[in-house]
């Protein structure tokens, strides 16, 4: 996805995203010559931007986002120990969530 596009979608300018690339939140295509953005990660921060609240702007936004991405990542990742582990126990959302922050 070009730098231009991934921007328009997100509701920021081109720079925030080279900003983002920059700090990891989105990814960017390896071996292209021209910066672009893998939509699969843009679809996450998409995902993260639209639940958040407006008027946030700048490194507020930037920490908010990264923060709700890797909440995300580590959910899911307890969430997938879980499945493989031979004690398997089935936990919702929020107590995965409240198991996380202990």
């Amino acid at each position: 996805m070009r730098l231009a596009c991934a921007a328009e979608m997100l509701g920021v300018s081109v720079p925030t995203v080279r900003s983002w690339v920059a700090h990891g939140v989105l990814q960017a295509v390896p071996g292209e010559k021209v910066t672009k953005v893998s939509a699969t990660s843009l679809a996450r921060a998409v995902a993260v931007v639209r639940e958040m609240q407006e008027g946030e702007t700048g490194r507020r936004r930037l920490a908010r986002v990264i923060d709700a991405l890797r909440d995300r990542d580590l959910l899911e990742q307890a969430q997938e120990a879980a499945r493989e582990s031979e004690d398997l126990l089935e936990y919702g959302d929020n107590e995965l969530t409240e198991l996380l922050r202990r």
